[in-house]
């Protein structure tokens, strides 16, 4: 009666979750450059230095999510001859780059 934990059913299932956060993944960069832009426009036309500067900043938190997408993407890759286990820790440098972009940009390690 000894009945395994995982089913076959879940690994199914596991695959959908795979596309649907690359999918999340590429509609927060588009929101986050979208309103970026935005607002970088209307910090220029209000001449307000505190919303131009924010949208600075969120460009550079849009930059990261673009890099988590695209390593995401990445990771899907099957193994070659370089990488013979295949791509799959890709998806993880993704995560721990978007920590904070502009910690990275000013901050150096000694």
């Amino acid at each position: 009666m000894s009945k395994s934990f995982h089913s076959s059913k879940h690994a199914h299932h596991s695959h959908h979750h795979a596309y649907k956060t690359e999918k999340n993944i590429l509609i927060a960069f588009l929101l986050n450059a979208s309103f970026s832009i935005f607002e970088f426009i209307c910090g220029i036309i209000t001449g307000s230095i505190t919303i131009t500067s924010d949208a600075v900043h969120d460009l550079g938190d849009a930059l990261s999510i673009g890099i988590a997408y695209g390593l995401e993407r990445k990771s899907k890759k099957g193994p070659d001859a370089k990488h013979t286990y295949g791509y799959a820790r890709y998806s993880l440098v993704g995560s721990n780059h978007g920590d904070n972009p502009t910690r990275r940009l000013f901050i150096r390690d000694s």
